[in-house]
């Protein structure tokens, strides 16, 4: 359950940011109702129309777009003020424009001690000077708390999208840190409805994604942005009927991490990529073979019922379907690739979606198998590797599935949460 004064908290600041976007929308109106010369900071220009994004003006013999962000607290106080706005019980809507432009709290006291009941919320939250580039603070706040929520998730996913573009790009902001339960709060929301399991440019995948007809193409070519390439750990459960390989006494990072630059795969690792497959695909891997070293990788495709198809760097195949090994061979097919030290390598995995698997390496086909029964499932990484392999690209086009939605969900929850922070 979720702390309850985190989330009366949460409440007071949305209703307080409605009131500022109201009080927005207010100036907004009677700026198209006078059609008059507007003065907003060091812009100054005659009213021409409004825009999806903010006001027109004419300036000089040039129209000008002044965005909506141009509306600071400032600029809103000043214009409050002009439409009497802050009588009353509305007083409290000025002194969290002044807080917000950086007034310190000993000028606002006496506004504060004022006997509004309305006051009475600021004077609970307002307990820390305020020493944040006020303005855009302000505007980045306001932005995030105004996002819409809606059910759809491609809705969903235009606002979670632009939570994240605002919060990583402001995030070292006092005011977002001190509001970072609050922003978790409120991304897990948007991320939750956004999450479609029809959909798999919902899934949250970390690379350079595309997405037709279902089909995702996606590329994996910086580590910061997608440190394990959408690869995690199996859990133990889901690979028992596997034998476990003894860990090599490898000194750094098992498994694919960054070598500061690339991609690398290292030590002893069972990795399982972020959705199974169904039908078609293509998997390249682009990488560098070190001239020394011990360095070795398995793709374990259609990964399902203790059966798969392990793609060894040599370009062989050997098909494992432990359900019916009496009625399928599991000697290995193919083999021979030939890798280059002096540039990068390709390795490719291509299915054609019925049963024909074909391996190339640098483009020389290596093995063509039959895949009998075995069309869909998990892809699986096992890395086994006693030095550092440098890849410089993974590619995948393919279809995902989602088999289980809640877990998938969650999963699409965690990554879109660790993206935030630093």
């Amino acid at each position: 359950m979720q702390d309850k004064a985190l989330l009366d908290r949460l409440q007071r600041e949305r209703e307080r940011i409605t009131a500022l976007l109201q009080l927005r929308q207010r100036v907004l109106d009677d700026i198209a109702k006078n059609k008059g010369t507007v003065a907003v900071g060091d812009v100054r220009g005659k009213f021409v129309r409004r825009s999806e994004t903010g006001v027109v003006l004419l300036v000089g013999k040039e129209e000008r777009t002044l965005p909506l962000n141009a509306f600071s607290p400032k600029i809103l106080q000043t214009e409050g003020s002009r439409l009497k706005a802050f009588e009353s019980r509305d007083v409290w809507l000025r002194a969290w424009l002044r807080y917000l432009q950086g007034t310190k709290l000993a000028q606002l006291k006496g506004e504060l001690a004022e006997k509004y009941s309305t006051l009475a919320p600021l004077r609970l939250d307002m307990t820390a000077e305020f020493a944040d580039t006020p303005s855009a603070a302000a505007e980045v706040l306001a932005e995030l708390q105004s996002l819409p929520t809606s059910d759809d998730p491609k809705i969903a996913r235009t606002s979670l999208n632009r939570l994240q573009e605002t919060v990583i790009a402001n995030r070292s902001s006092p005011l977002l840190q001190k509001r970072r339960e609050a922003i978790d709060l409120l991304a897990r929301a948007l991320a939750e409805r956004a999450f479609d399991p029809n959909d798999p440019a919902g899934l949250g995948l970390t690379g350079e994604a595309e997405h037709k007809d279902g089909v995702v193409k996606v590329r994996y070519t910086d580590p910061t942005k997608s440190p394990t390439a959408d690869f995690d750990e199996v859990p133990n459960d889901q690979r028992k009927w596997l034998p476990e390989s003894a860990r090599l006494p490898y000194g750094g990072k098992h498994g694919l991490s960054s070598d500061g630059k690339n991609y690398q795969a290292a030590g002893t690792a069972l990795l399982g990529w972020a959705a199974p497959l169904r039908g078609a695909f293509r998997l390249d891997v682009h990488c560098r073979i070190p001239e020394s070293g011990n360095v070795d990788l398995v793709f374990m495709l259609m990964v399902s019922d203790q059966a798969a198809l392990f793609c060894g760097m040599s370009g062989s195949v050997m098909v494992i379907d432990i359900p019916n090994l009496g009625k399928t061979d599991p000697s290995p097919v193919g083999g021979g690739g030939s890798y280059s030290f002096e540039k990068s390598n390709i390795w490719t995995m291509e299915f054609d979606g019925k049963r024909t698997l074909v391996t190339k390496v640098n483009g020389k086909e290596t093995a063509r198998v039959d895949t009998g029964e075995l069309n869909t499932g998990e892809l699986w990484l096992n890395v086994h590797s006693g030095s550092p392999l440098p890849i410089e690209m993974l590619e995948l086009s393919c279809t995902p599935v989602v088999r289980e939605p809640g877990k998938m969900r969650e999963q699409f929850v965690t990554r879109t949460l660790a993206k935030l922070w630093p």
